[in-house]
């Protein structure tokens, strides 16, 4: 029997904020990779310090025992919270952001030094200095071909921490083929140093009836498979101006009476698609409910007609899966990195012309939001995108980069 043999270190930043897309990878990644046989140790590690397994928040549910950490290079006890705090106040202050970015390159290069053997893998674009071999996932490449969507000092940042890491990584993962071929492109790295692995969704993402949603769908005055539902973030790349457009004429011009849930927190420069948003919500057509707790969520992915997400880019689109995993069909972009995993029951439009999305809303409406069970010979794409699929994938990676050295 083959012993584990893999060290690894996974960056674990996004752990320390506000849950995100980033930040539910990092978690369900590192809860399944010490599921690999291949993996001796795994550590956490942020801000120059090593993070407690605890952090991941696992519970008996998830049926997970303790991370592996070895017993001679156990990482020191953080109380990440106060990291996330300090982080927070110097951010305000440009001097001692400055210092900050001084500072902890060199804390992590030398907390860092007597794990050479390791590799070192960070999931959230950017590199710490390490001597030994190192991933990075770069998820997308919006500030490149889209720095419009973003701030100046963003784009600026991540630019050059991303070309850094681009140069000093063993090899880049990404979540799909279309940005796979962006990176390789982009950045003229060697093809069999890039690799896609796919995203998961959640468990608790499934197809539900009618009298499992009614409780949350009447607190809502809601009624099952009778809305469109929107989920991402407010910001201009997820093309909610187009998407208001396409209903308003919709509403206008059909006797079609289906509202337009929108859910997700306000993102950068999103004054203008707040307007759109209230102006429907004026005339009685739409409702912004900003954030919903994590049972009322996957509820309304359930009971909606369909998810309207025809993004102008995305790196993955992880919204898309979750509807397809709860049954829902999705509208969402012709040519983009949810088409990877589209379904038959999607519809896939030109993102950037109002009239196609309207058509789908009223292809959906057609078909009375009924969903096409899947034939046993063709499942969906969902039910082999699994986040032990993912953990295996990522592992295989750190085996090649520590096979090569």
């Amino acid at each position: 029997m083959t012993q584990p043999s893999l060290k690894v270190i996974l960056g674990a930043d996004a752990l320390l904020q506000p849950t995100t897309g980033i930040g539910s990878y990092v978690r369900n990644l590192a809860i399944n990779l010490k599921k690999e046989k291949s993996i001796a140790e795994l550590h956490l590690f942020a801000h120059g310090v090593f993070l407690q397994p605890s952090i991941l928040g696992e519970d008996e549910s998830d049926g997970c025992e303790s991370l592996p950490t070895g017993s001679s290079k156990a990482p020191p006890p953080v109380q990440p919270h106060l990291l996330s705090r300090a982080r927070s106040v110097l951010s305000r202050s440009a001097w001692a952001t400055h210092l900050y970015q001084l500072m902890v390159p060199r804390l992590e290069r030398r907390q860092l030094l007597r794990y050479r053997d390791a590799v070192f893998h960070s999931p959230n674009y950017i590199l710490p200095p390490f001597a030994g071999r190192s991933v990075v996932t770069f998820h997308d490449l919006s500030i490149q071909r889209y720095p419009e969507f973003h701030p100046p000092d963003r784009v600026k940042l991540l630019e050059q921490k991303m070309e850094d890491a681009a140069r000093r990584a063993c090899h880049i993962i990404t979540d799909t083929e279309l940005v796979r071929r962006e990176v390789i492109e982009h950045y003229g790295a060697p093809a069999d140093t890039v690799s896609a692995i796919p995203l998961a969704a959640g468990a608790q993402f499934m197809v539900r009836a009618q009298r499992d949603c009614e409780s949350v769908l009447k607190n809502w005055g809601l009624q099952y498979r009778k809305f469109f539902l929107f989920v991402s973030t407010i910001e201009p790349r997820k093309n909610i101006r187009r998407i208001c457009a396409a209903f308003k004429d919709l509403r206008q011009n059909s006797e079609i009476d289906y509202p337009l849930i929108f859910v997700g927190h306000p993102g950068w420069s999103s004054a203008k698609e707040h307007e759109d948003i209230r102006e429907l919500e004026a005339r009685g057509w739409a409702r912004y409910l900003n954030y919903v707790d994590a049972r009322t969520l996957p509820v309304l992915y359930s009971a909606a007609s369909a998810l309207i997400f025809p993004s102008i880019y995305e790196g993955f689109g992880l919204p898309a899966l979750e509807a397809q995993q709860s049954g829902t069909p999705v509208v969402t972009s012709r040519g983009s990195a949810m088409e990877e995993f589209s379904a038959n029951q999607d519809v896939l439009v030109n993102p950037l012309e109002v009239s196609e999305i309207r058509g789908a809303m009223e292809t959906i409406v057609a078909h009375r939001g009924e969903v096409a069970e899947p034939k046993l010979e063709s499942p969906l794409p969902c039910a082999s995108m699994t986040w032990r699929a993912t953990a295996a994938g990522t592992s295989n990676i750190y085996s090649q980069v520590l096979g090569s050295s």
